[in-house]
């Protein structure tokens, strides 16, 4: 099973743009109907990880609050998140180090958070995935 996240912008060329200059990920097709145009993007492996949507009746988009961030995970948390900033992201969260816990496992990350030129939130991670016993653990992050 695949999850792919689905993101309502409002210009998809310039997010296009966005996410592969920030992300280094790959437009792999475009999806055309009567209602929407979407870019199928890539980060890698040939998988779709995120379709950016554009309506075709030029609604009027608003962001609102029950949905968390797009998650990136990285080696290098720092780089990514400079990359990000350079290509248009607004900064949110500095890259910071967290502690976690939980079920038996505990270590730390280093995650930064921003938005990119349309105010979606991103994170952007780095984790040890070796501190984990089981995929399916949760995990209390810790500040």
């Amino acid at each position: 099973m695949q999850c792919i996240a689905k993101l309502v912008v409002d210009d998809l060329a310039a997010m296009t743009r966005f996410y592969s200059k920030a992300f280094a990920m790959v437009r792999m097709t475009i999806v055309e109907s009567d209602h929407a145009v979407e870019a199928v993007m890539s980060a890698g492996a040939g998988q779709a990880n995120v379709i950016l949507y554009q309506y075709r009746d030029g609604r009027e988009l608003t962001l609102g609050t029950a949905y968390g961030p797009l998650v990136f995970v990285t080696d290098d948390v720092d780089a990514a998140y400079d990359r990000a900033l350079a290509s248009g992201g607004s900064s949110l969260v500095p890259p910071a180090n967290v502690g976690f816990r939980g079920p038996d496992c505990s270590g730390s990350l280093r995650a930064a958070f921003l938005s990119d030129p349309e105010g979606h939130p991103i994170e952007i991670a780095s984790i040890d995935v070796a501190a984990f016993t089981t995929t399916e653990q949760i995990v209390t992050i810790q500040p």
